[in-house]
C-alpha cells in the first residue's frame, strides 16, 4: 500500500470516527464520503493535471480491488473519481492499516472495562465519578478526564482504590508496589489523578481555591506525599509517642517533627498551655514565636491545607485538650483563610479567628492587594454561608475595597 492509499483510509477513517456511525447507540443510513476535490490540496491532487490525476485514480482503483472503498465517477468523464466511499464492513481492516483506532470500539471496551471496575468501588465519590465517565461514554460518544489508553485506565483506578483508603503514602513507594516502577504514577498517571480529584474527592467542592494550589498541597491533601513534612511547633508541653514520653518543653527554640512521627503521636500533656494558636504564614510564626509568644502557648505553624498526616496531628491535641483551653487560627484576611478556618473547625469545634477582624483589615489595608472580578464573586457567596458568620461583616468590608489582606502586612513598620 503506498503513501497516497493510505492517506485515502486516513481521511475516511477520521470522517468515520466524526460521523454517527461512531456513536454508540446511534444508527446512520448515510455514507461516510471523501469529496476528491475538497480533501486534498493541489500539492497532492490537482484535477487539472494529468499526472497527479493518474496518480490518484490508481491509488482508487488499488483500494477498490481490495474491497476497502467504493467510488463515483463525473457522469461526463469516466476518468474523474469525484468521491469515494469507505465500506463500512471494512472499519475493523482499515483501523488497523491506518493506525486510527475505531472511535466506537474503543470507547465500548473502555466502557466494559469501567462497568467491571466499578464492581469493586467501595467508595461514593469513586463510584459517581465512575458513572460520569460511563454515562457520558453512552450520551455523548466523549470519554472525560481518561486516556483512551485500557492499561492507562487501569492504573488510575488502581491509585483511585488506594486514595480512597485515606490511609495516606508515599506516592514513589506505592508506584514500585504496583507497577515496579518508582516514577510510574508521576510520569504517566498523576496529570490524569490530579484532575479527577480536584472533581470528585469527598468535600472537595469546599475548597473554592483548589485551582490555586500547587499540585504537591493538593497531593498532601489528599494523603498523597511526594516527600515526607515537617511539623513546625513550640510550647511547654508533652506528647506520648509509641508509649514513650516526649518532652517538647525542652526546646525553647522550637521543634521540628517528621510528619510519620507527629501523626502517631496519641496524647499530648496540655496542662500548662492555655491557648493554642495555628499560624498560616511561616514569617509570622517565626516573627510571632520570636517577638509575642506566652509561656502558656503552644505555637503550630499551620501551612495552608492540611495533609491526612497532620490532621491525625491536630486530632492528637484536640483528645487532649480541656474546656478550658483557647485554641484560635492566624490566617490571611481574604478566601482562602476564611475556607481554612472553616475546614479547621470541622476538628476544633471551638476554634476562633485571630486578627482576622475588621480592626486588623483597616489598620493595614495600605498593605492590601486587589484581585480579580471572579475572585470577589467566589468571596461574596461566603456572604450569609454557614460556618462563615464570624467573618460576615469584614467580608463585607472586602468586598467594598475590593482588597484582600495577607497577614504577612501585620509585621510592615
Amino acid at each position: 500500500m503506498n503513501e497516497l492509499e493510505l492517506l485515502i483510509l486516513k481521511k475516511l477513517m477520521l470522517s468515520y470516527n466524526k460521523s454517527y456511525h461512531s456513536k454508540i447507540g446511534k444508527n446512520s443510513a448515510r455514507r461516510v464520503i471523501l469529496n476528491l476535490d475538497k480533501a486534498f490540496d493541489s500539492e497532492i491532487y490537482d484535477r487539472m493535471d494529468y499526472d497527479s490525476v493518474c496518480k490518484m485514480n490508481d491509488a482508487v482503483y488499488s483500494l477498490h480491488e481490495r474491497k476497502l472503498i467504493t467510488y463515483d465517477v463525473d457522469e461526463f468523464n469516466d476518468a474523474h473519481i469525484t468521491k469515494v466511499y469507505m465500506c463500512l464492513n471494512e472499519v475493523e481492516q482499515i483501523a488497523s492499516l491506518t493506525g486510527l483506532k475505531d472511535n466506537k470500539q474503543e470507547l465500548l471496551a473502555i466502557y466494559e472495562l469501567l462497568l467491571d471496575k466499578k464492581e469493586e468501588v467501595n467508595s461514593e465519590w469513586e463510584q459517581r465519578f465512575l458513572e460520569d465517565v460511563m454515562d457520558s461514554i453512552i450520551e455523548k460518544n466523549r470519554l472525560l478526564y481518561l486516556p483512551k489508553d485500557v492499561a492507562l485506565i487501569e492504573g488510575i483506578l488502581k491509585v483511585l482504590q488506594v486514595i480512597a483508603k485515606e490511609e495516606g503514602f508515599y506516592i514513589r513507594v506505592l508506584s514500585t508496589k504496583l507497577f515496579s516502577n518508582s516514577k510510574y504514577i508521576e510520569k504517566k498517571l498523576l496529570k490524569y489523578l490530579i484532575k479527577i480529584l480536584k472533581d470528585y474527592y469527598p468535600d472537595i467542592h469546599l475548597m473554592m481555591e483548589k485551582d490555586k494550589m500547587s499540585d504537591n498541597e493538593f497531593l498532601r491533601f489528599i494523603g498523597v506525599f511526594t516527600y515526607e513534612e515537617v511539623f513546625e511547633f513550640t510550647g511547654n508541653c508533652t506528647a506520648y509517642y509509641n508509649h514513650k514520653l516526649l518532652d517538647f518543653s525542652l526546646y525553647d527554640q522550637g521543634m521540628f517533627l517528621g510528619s510519620n512521627i507527629a501523626a502517631q503521636l496519641s496524647y499530648f500533656n496540655l496542662d500548662d498551655i492555655r491557648v493554642i494558636t495555628l499560624i498560616e504564614n511561616k514569617m509570622n510564626y517565626v516573627q510571632y514565636c520570636k517577638n509575642e509568644k506566652r509561656t502558656d502557648e503552644l505555637v503550630i505553624f499551620s501551612g495552608g491545607y492540611y495533609s491526612a498526616q497532620k490532621k491525625e496531628f491536630y486530632n492528637a491535641i484536640k483528645r487532649s485538650m480541656t474546656e478550658h483551653q483557647i485554641i484560635r487560627l492566624w490566617d490571611d484576611i481574604d478566601l482562602g483563610g476564611f475556607q481554612m478556618f472553616n475546614k479547621l473547625s470541622m476538628i476544633f469545634e471551638n476554634l476562633t479567628p485571630m486578627r482576622m477582624d475588621i480592626e486588623t483589615y483597616m489598620n493595614h489595608v495600605v498593605f492590601a492587594r486587589e484581585m480579580s472580578d471572579s475572585y470577589f464573586t467566589m468571596l461574596e457567596r461566603l456572604a450569609d454561608k454557614e460556618g462563615y458568620e464570624v467573618f460576615q461583616d469584614v467580608i463585607k468590608l472586602i468586598l467594598k475595597n475590593k482588597k484582600v489582606l495577607e497577614q504577612e502586612s501585620y509585621y510592615i513598620e
